[in-house]
């Protein structure tokens, strides 16, 4: 596999992370790339895709388990359902 420039490195990331069914590690990054890319150019990658989304409703964020994109806290109230249903007492 050839060493991707920075913006092809971003766009597969950015295509990972958000078709990820579950945080990914920098180790799950990595070896996407063969390991051609270091864990700090996994980061750097990271920093500018962040950047790029800054202001939208969805944010990169790091969690204690890898990355993902999640729902930002000022857009989630107006995704979450008016009334939730409660399901019925038996």
């Amino acid at each position: 596999m050839e060493v991707l420039n920075p913006q092809d490195a971003q766009r597969v990331l950015e295509a990972a992370l958000l078709c990820a069914h579950q945080p990914m590690t920098v180790r799950e990054m990595r070896a996407l790339f063969d390991d051609t890319l270091s864990a700090d150019g996994v980061r750097e990658v990271l920093a500018g895709i962040s950047q790029q989304w800054d202001g939208r409703g969805v944010e990169l964020r790091e969690l204690a388990s890898g990355w993902r994109f999640q729902t930002c806290a000022d857009v989630q109230e107006y995704l979450d359902p008016p009334n939730p249903q409660k399901p019925p007492k038996y």
